[in-house]
């Protein structure tokens, strides 16, 4: 009696070394700079979106160039645009604070004090698009992938990984070598791919196969090059979570290539596409006198997002001559008449800054 008892004392242990802490030590949030708003984890649908919106219809968006692919993680090809839609992450990162991440296809973690470790425990009830279950073999594949086949950032990242194992189906430890704070979290933002897919359509080579992602949104048509359908799935797995009710609201969701984005343009002002995001000053002061902007179809509008936006400049290649004299390039900065510039060719919609 006293061996057995000894022997399941050993085995508790054992599985609380492994797996960190109990469950009510688990964690439903993790931040990158001070508290997170929601450290219990998001408990309402975002403030931002609409208790009103509609659900259905299409919405038809253009892209410039040509895609050959439908695997965006790896370096060959050019993906298609939406992928996003179809895939998800570990955790959900919070457009309303600075780097904050809350449950998704995990639903709770586990993380040591100095971010050492880090444990993924799956939600259950998360699955792909083709009705299986996501694992934990799942993850420990996609990490695998990533860091072998992926793209270099992917490479990079998950260099500072020293072991990843599964605890069980649904719970996967990764191992850090220490001194990247970030890195637990970007753990949290990869994407989890199926290892069962993965098995007959080689990760490390560009497709055009419908691909299976745990997203709200499945690919239900790819035309090479030119098109891909996008429709929603009344069935995902993740509808009831807080990020995502009153969200994911269209029926479908359309994109079409064009090789020039003047004629784009055209499609959009023929009613072809429903949303065009402008970034051409000279095409948004003079290219929309058109019947439909005239009539009431097409809306232009302003719309201040107060985030940081790229930027437009001339980079010089400090390492070579002249450009690594610095009055060299405070001259060329003084000759660039921004003033004239602005205001001639780009309808002062500019404003210059004074620092990268």
């Amino acid at each position: 009696m006293c061996a057995i008892k000894g022997a399941l004392l050993v085995v508790l242990v054992t599985m609380l070394g492994t797996t960190g802490q109990s469950e009510d030590a688990w964690q439903y949030a993790l931040a990158m700079h001070g508290e997170p708003a929601f450290p219990d984890g998001l408990q309402a649908p975002l403030p931002w979106v609409s208790a009103d919106a509609p659900q259905g219809g299409i919405l038809r968006l253009s892209e410039i160039g040509t895609f050959d692919s439908m695997n965006p993680y790896i370096v060959f090809g050019l993906p298609a645009r939406g992928l996003g839609l179809v895939y998800q992450s570990l955790l959900y990162r919070s457009p309303d604070e600075p780097f904050t991440l809350y449950p998704q296809l995990a639903r709770a973690i586990e993380v040591a004090d100095d971010r050492s470790w880090i444990v993924f425990h799956l939600d259950p009830a998360a699955r792909f698009q083709d009705g299986t279950p996501v694992t934990a073999d799942d993850v420990l594949f996609t990490f695998e992938a990533l860091r072998s086949e992926g793209k270099p950032h992917y490479q990079t990242f998950y260099a500072g990984v020293f072991d990843a194992r599964a605890i069980d189906d649904l719970a996967v430890r990764f191992d850090l070598d220490g001194g990247n704070w970030e890195l637990p979290m970007l753990l949290g933002l990869m994407p989890v791919l199926s290892r069962a897919y993965f098995e007959t359509v080689p990760f490390e080579r560009t497709n055009l196969e419908i691909p299976l992602g745990t997203g709200p949104y499945r690919v239900i048509a790819i035309e090479p090059g030119r098109r891909v359908v996008y429709q929603r799935d009344p069935d995902h797995w993740g509808n009831a979570l807080p990020q995502n009710v009153r969200r994911n609201n269209f029926e479908t969701i359309e994109y079409s290539w064009y090789r020039d984005s003047n004629v784009a343009h055209q499609a959009f002002l023929a009613g072809e596409i429903d949303l065009q995001f402008e970034s051409d000053a000279l095409r948004w002061a003079t290219g929309y006198d058109a019947p439909a902007v005239t009539d009431g179809r097409i809306v232009l509008e302003d719309l201040p997002h107060g985030r940081p936006s790229g930027l437009l400049a001339v980079v010089w290649n400090q390492r070579r001559p002249p450009f690594e004299d610095i009055r060299v390039r405070q001259a060329l900065s003084l000759a660039f008449d921004f003033t004239w510039t602005n205001a001639t060719l780009l309808h002062d919609h500019y404003q210059r800054t004074q620092s990268l």
